[in-house]
């Protein structure tokens, strides 16, 4: 795995294997890209970038206030450069409202959409409980940062990992105070946005953990009737860090949900379907009974190709369904669920 900078200053790591659409991971606030070394290692066969967001890791953060406009232009200039056309993104807390405000304003990068971990509507004593953490972390006190780990990692996670413990209170003690609470402010007073989240038609997984008290389940539940489209799942006995606590968990799910949106996958196999050549050898060599059905205005599997086909497959009987296109198994549903009934009921040994 590379590791570089673009013309922004994102410090970024990509793993490059071959041309399919890459997966982007985006940390969360006061963390950095190594955070994502569990996906990273899980995902050796597959295209992945992580970057230090800004004012993170080892990216500067050179305004004295920063947007989400900011990081989504920081992400758009990352994968332009690279020259990703598309991208299956994955968000972490802070980085899944980046990702979520990217995917509201470039759905057409998106291959897929993950929002993992993320907050949505807290309740006026959640935002008060955020707020206090918010003054706390001013004082750069060390008990500040223990305190957030233990929320985002169960207690006995982190006596059986020590290691893991260390590595992220590292990583939260290298930021530079100023620009972690200048990001940490803009999620601490973020208010959602609806009429932009019902902008995102990407495919779209919303995953969050069993005992995430700071992005509840019952948020994502709740963000997941917003998204168009969205599913949910929840990740059993996981924190709010339960891709590296439940990462064997989290990473199954990512991968099932991101393999369904391999546009390079569905083009391998539409490309055999395209160039298919009819063998009549083969076909003559079927002898069980088979029924062979088209939908009457079907124009590319048309009733024709049916007919001529049920002359080859030695008797084979053909009907058409009526009023039926290509998909007619759904438009004309009761009847050909009773064409093939009667089939098989008369087959039915």
């Amino acid at each position: 795995m590379s590791s570089n900078v673009d013309s922004f200053g994102t410090s970024y790591s990509l793993q490059k294997i071959n041309e399919k659409n890459p997966i982007v991971f985006i940390h969360g606030v006061g963390l950095t890209k190594e955070i994502w070394e569990p996906q990273v290692n899980f995902f050796k066969e597959y295209n992945t970038l992580t970057y230090d967001l800004l004012g993170h890791g080892k990216t500067p953060l050179k305004k004295s206030r920063v947007s989400f406009e900011d990081f989504s232009d920081q992400l758009l200039n990352l994968i332009n450069e690279l020259n990703f056309n598309k991208i299956h993104l994955v968000g972490f807390s802070l980085g899944a409202l980046i990702a979520r405000h990217f995917a509201s304003e470039y759905n057409d990068r998106l291959s897929s959409l993950i929002i993992h971990g993320s907050i949505y509507k807290r309740t006026e004593d959640q935002k008060k409980v955020v707020k206090n953490r918010f003054e706390v972390a001013k004082t750069n006190r060390p008990g500040s940062k223990h305190h957030a780990i233990r929320r985002w990692l169960s207690e006995d996670f982190i006596k059986k990992n020590p290691d893991i413990y260390k590595k992220i209170y590292s990583s939260l003690e290298k930021n530079n105070p100023k620009d972690f609470l200048k990001c940490y402010e803009i999620f601490v007073n973020y208010i959602d946005d609806d009429s932009a989240l019902k902008k995102i038609n990407a495919n779209t997984l919303i995953a969050t953990g069993e005992n995430d008290v700071g992005s509840t389940p019952e948020m994502s539940r709740n963000l997941s009737k917003i998204i168009q489209g969205s599913k949910f799942v929840e990740i059993k006995r996981g924190k709010h860090l339960c891709g590296i606590e439940c990462a064997n968990d989290v990473n199954i799910i990512f991968k099932k949900f991101i393999d369904k949106n391999n546009p390079a996958d569905f083009l391998k196999c539409y490309k055999i379907f395209v160039n298919y050549v009819d063998d009549d050898n083969m076909l003559k060599k079927i002898n069980v009974d088979t029924l062979i059905t088209a939908g009457e205005n079907d124009v590319g599997s048309t009733p024709e190709m049916s007919r001529n086909l049920s002359k080859i497959i030695q008797g084979s009987k053909f009907i058409e369904i009526k009023k039926g296109k290509h998909l007619c198994s759904i438009e004309c549903a009761d009847d050909v669920n009773i064409t093939f009934k009667e089939f098989i009921d008369q087959h039915n040994d």
